[in-house]
């Protein structure tokens, strides 16, 4: 997997979007599908559940075996782990 400059990765469009009906397993599976594919993946909190932003991303990071690489705004990019 390639490693991405920081500006190819503010060039990333958001794959996923997160909701009010919050996450599921159908978001853990697509998150998992696309940085197997990908390697990284841009997510989007909207704002309605802008309040649970933290405790949504660190949830995602657990059950994805993935790695924070940026945080802007309601917007992350998580990146595929080594071991994966």
């Amino acid at each position: 997997m390639k490693e991405l400059t920081k500006a190819e990765l503010n060039e990333l469009k958001p794959t996923v979007w997160i909701g009010k009906n919050k996450i599921s397993d159908k978001i853990y599976n697509e998150i998992n599908l696309q940085l197997k594919i990908k390697g990284y993946i841009k997510v989007k909190i909207l704002k309605i559940i802008r309040d649970e932003f933290e405790q949504i991303t660190n949830q995602i990071l657990s059950n994805t075996n993935s790695e924070l690489v940026d945080k802007r705004g309601l917007t992350f990019i998580l990146k595929k782990t080594k071991g994966d």
